[in-house]
């Protein structure tokens, strides 16, 4: 990739005895296989109940969406269960993404003290505990209020975001410069294959076994337990940093290290990184709900799609796009800076967003829509890597706990926006509405892209060269001439 016009304050955190090709990334990817089969499960399951109490026959058809015309209207009752799957799924992924909000910049912070390992610990406890809540709910057919208390769970210890931003720090430590960015580019890889590999895996299973939703989730069950295994087996994840023991005002020191994170301004980081996390925001306002109201809008008519396929579209939409971004990163970074890949990335999920609201059959809105959207994965990565070559060594933990709990709030906000919009939406009349939308927000960050592409390009007068030294603790301190 190319390089960023600033000094790199980088040392190794700890120093790995052994190079290791396999660290964290089983983690992230069994991880996101859980949160994948949750997501597939969830808009399924709800529907299915919902029609259930409706004494309602949910519509099939085939792939092709023969199941009706392209102008075929839905019933009121499809109407009434597709809004309040919708208005569901937004209370149940709206909690968990929003409790993250008041933990993961503490949960980042912490890593920094007592290690990424203890942090992944807690994640993968929270995993398995909800799913075995939701195999209760499925087998013993609880309220679905229960599903909620699941996402509660989740959210406390820290939902995806948390481990993530862990997995993403630990790579940080370990690796530098072009390998460090191929490696933070590798967990974003694997975070789009475990999520899209699990949806293919539970929808089958719904499938082959005629809906039998407690077998799929007794699947997801199997999976924490294996990540939790994973995690906390003695030396199967090596700890990445040098703990440092907790003192009697390691809270002062947490929220310090927080508050300095923000607070140096040196060089002019502070406004870089503040947008940087901003595009960020964006994103995951967009995309962490954007596909659950896709696939809602898939379920009815005219498209109807079966169960099997919600999960082929979910590979399809998830990791396809990683695949290509692997090959882009590499072909692209031969001849482009890191900026203009921001752009096509966030060009290709416009791109995505008005051909889904255009499309009117399933080979258009399941095929065209996600080819012209390949790229869309592609800023998340770079706008990270963008982020750590600002900070020191000792701020990682804390800037992906910033990170943590900024997309946290992106993620909090979009089943309100993306779900809010369609519950609405649906019952009007116009439910591609949501997708412009959705595209519309994208563009903001073309125009925070631009200015940051500009500031990288001429840099400020006032630039000065930045060193460290080690004090006599060992810890690093910055000096500006």
């Amino acid at each position: 990739m190319a390089s960023v016009q600033e000094s790199t304050l980088e040392k190794p955190a700890v120093r790995i005895r052994r190079y290791r090709l396999v660290t964290v990334e089983p983690v992230v990817f069994l991880m996101l296989a859980i949160q994948g089969g949750f997501v597939a499960l969830r808009t399924l399951y709800i529907e299915h109940r919902l029609a259930v109490s409706y004494n309602y026959t949910l519509p099939t058809g085939d792939v092709n969406g023969t199941c009706g015309a392209a102008n075929a209207t839905k019933d009121p009752t499809q109407e009434q269960i597709e809004s309040k799957t919708a208005l569901w799924v937004a209370y149940m992924k709206g909690v968990s993404v929003a409790l993250p909000l008041f933990g993961a910049l503490l949960f980042g912070a912490a890593s920094d003290f007592i290690g990424r390992k203890p942090i992944l610990t807690v994640s993968a406890s929270g995993h398995l505990l909800a799913a075995a809540l939701f195999l209760c709910v499925a087998y013993f057919n609880l309220p679905l209020f229960c599903l909620v208390v699941g996402e509660i769970i989740l959210g406390i210890c820290g939902d995806s975001v948390v481990p993530e931003s862990a997995a993403y720090a630990y790579v940080t430590d370990v690796y530098q410069g072009n390998e460090r960015s191929f490696r933070i580019f590798l967990v974003d890889v694997l975070i789009y294959l475990g999520f899209g590999a699990s949806q293919i895996v539970v929808t089958t299973i719904l499938q082959l076994t005629a809906s039998n939703f407690s077998i799929a989730y007794l699947t997801i069950f199997v999976t924490a337990i294996v990540n939790f295994l994973y995690v906390t087996i003695p030396r199967v994840v090596v700890e990445s940093v040098d703990k440092r023991p907790f003192s009697r005002g390691v809270f002062r020191d947490l929220f310090a290290q927080i508050y300095w994170l923000f607070k140096n301004n040196t060089n002019g980081r502070r406004p870089r990184i503040i947008l940087l996390l901003a595009n960020m925001i964006l994103y995951e306002l967009v995309y962490e709900a954007v596909y659950s109201v896709i696939t809602i809008y898939g379920l009815g008519p005219p498209f109807c799609w079966s169960e099997t396929f919600v999960g082929v579209y979910n590979v399809i939409v998830n990791i396809a796009p990683a695949v290509a971004s692997i090959l882009a990163l590499k072909l692209l970074g031969l001849c482009m800076s890191e900026y203009w890949m921001v752009y096509l990335g966030f060009l290709s999920g416009i791109a995505l967003m008005i051909t889904t609201s255009l499309a009117k059959t399933t080979a258009l809105i399941a095929y065209v829509a996600p080819s012209v959207g390949l790229l869309r994965v592609l800023p998340t990565p770079i706008l990270k890597f963008l982020a750590t070559q600002l900070v020191k060594v000792d701020e990682q933990g804390s800037l992906f706990g910033a990170v943590a709990v900024l997309s946290s709030v992106g993620r909090a906000l979009s089943p309100v926006v993306m779900n809010g919009i369609y519950s609405y939406t649906v019952k009007i009349g116009h439910p591609t509405v949501t997708f412009y939308v959705a595209g519309g927000i994208l563009v903001i960050p073309l125009f925070i892209n631009g200015y940051l592409h500009a500031r990288q390009r001429w840099p400020s007068s006032s630039y000065q060269q930045v060193t460290t030294i080690s004090d006599e603790n060992g810890h690093d301190r910055v000096t500006v001439p």
